[in-house]
């Protein structure tokens, strides 16, 4: 957990950044890989970022995990390997974002993988054919190459993906609360899984 406060005009902020690790397929990132029969992913984490200012809350989550197909990578040399057919692997994708819309609500996926890099392109591709063939209307997919549009630290190249997604994810909301009274204000209605 991360946290900050600062002064705003005589107010203080304080801002919070908690992150929880499922402890469903955990392990170190090159021995657990993909998905599991129950639809659990690994190195699943949700974040949440939590602002404090005048009295109020607000908070937005935002999840990651493993790309939700069977395949596994030993170590950062070895070749990867997807490990079942798409007939194989629907059930447990579909469990898994099943899952996520019950906990969550709508679900917008971002795929920062290569498609100029082999393995990557690979599990980008398995993954395309799980969203397309499910078209669930509840789940969104962007891919963004990030390597290729940061090459030579040009971290500005995001903002194309940020404008892109922004009216999706402002549809999405946040959190908000009235500090001293306990009222709710707003409710988060969807999360992006990078």
């Amino acid at each position: 957990m991360g946290t900050f406060s600062l002064p705003i005009q005589g107010k203080k902020v304080e801002y919070f950044l908690i992150s929880r690790r499922s402890s469903y397929k955990g392990g170190t990132r090159y021995s657990a890989r993909g998905i599991d029969d129950d639809g659990n992913v690994a190195n699943f984490v949700e974040t949440e970022q939590m602002v404090y200012y005048g009295g109020y809350c607000c908070a937005f989550v935002q999840i990651r995990g493993s790309i939700p197909i069977f395949f596994q990578q030993r170590g950062m040399t070895a070749a990867t390997k997807i490990n079942r057919t798409f007939d194989l692997t629907n059930g447990a994708y579909t469990k898994h974002f099943e899952e996520l819309i019950k906990t969550y609500g709508y679900i917008l996926c971002i795929n920062l993988m290569s498609k100029g890099k082999t393995e990557e392109q690979m599990l980008t591709e398995a993954f395309e054919i799980h969203i397309k063939n499910n078209n669930n209307p509840h789940v969104r997919y962007e891919f963004f190459d990030f390597h290729f549009h940061t090459k030579g630290n040009r971290f500005d190249k995001v903002n194309s993906l940020i404008y892109k997604i922004s009216p999706l994810v402002e549809r999405f909301k946040f959190y908000a609360q009235d500090v001293q009274s306990g009222t709710k204000l707003l409710s988060q209605e969807g999360i992006k899984f990078v």
